[in-house]
């Protein structure tokens, strides 16, 4: 079942500035997956796409993927303002327009939750991944203390509509998928937001490094990695 665009969503028209968010989803890539120049990365539901600038800096071929035009024309106003090089695609994850074992490396943050069945985008995202090579995925925690806030937002319609998964949810869809499981963790235990306000960032990235099973648990985000 393909995803509802949510046009509202991306409609900034302007270039994304880089920031913490960014920042992190960048070092979790590059912390499992050894980047190279010319490796092809493909981003199967982009958003912004600007995680996906750095990894198009430092010299990946990046091919970036959504089903909401506007999250494409942003993504491509990403593109020009930063000078990089990308292939920006309108599809759906559930049938991406790209011929099977292309990629060296398929990802996505927040796509697969918005999906009924989470199983038919990542069998997508396996498929048009080498064999070899890995599959990486960032979604909500079902279980975080958090949690409350993003379904107030999708309530109020300041969010798109989705779920949680837990890591022991993700592990099992990954193992459905034909993947072999490499990893499967929590992240965020506390909104790095509040932390800014304080001053406390030091702190925040303290707890983040000793990461624990509440993280699993209770974490803002669970990620997912795995090898076809």
């Amino acid at each position: 079942m393909p995803i509802k665009t949510t046009e509202w969503y991306y409609e900034a028209k302007q270039p994304t500035p880089s920031g913490f968010h960014h920042e992190e989803e960048y070092k979790i890539i590059s912390s499992h997956i050894k980047l190279t120049r010319g490796m092809k990365i493909l981003d199967a539901g982009c958003g912004r796409a600007r995680t996906d600038v750095e990894l198009a800096e430092y010299g990946a071929e990046v091919t970036v993927l959504d089903t909401s035009k506007s999250a494409i024309e942003q993504a491509k106003i990403n593109i020009e303002y930063y000078d990089v090089s990308m292939d920006a695609l309108i599809g759906d994850i559930t049938r991406i327009p790209v011929k099977s074992n292309t990629f060296d490396l398929v990802w996505n943050e927040g796509v697969i939750e918005h999906l009924r069945f989470p199983i038919d985008g990542l069998l997508e995202m396996v498929r048009v991944t080498k064999s070899g090579q890995n599959v990486l995925v960032i979604v909500p925690n079902k279980f975080t203390i958090w949690r409350f806030v993003s379904v107030i937002r999708q309530i109020i319609g300041r969010a798109p509509k989705g779920r949680g998964i837990t890591p022991f949810e993700l592990k099992k869809i990954f193992r459905k998928a034909g993947l072999t499981h490499i990893d499967t963790y929590g992240i965020h235990l506390f909104p790095w937001g509040i932390f800014k306000k304080l001053r406390l960032e030091n702190g925040y990235r303290l707890i983040e490094k000793s990461r624990c099973f509440l993280h699993t648990i209770f974490g803002l985000q669970t990620i997912g990695v795995g090898r076809k």
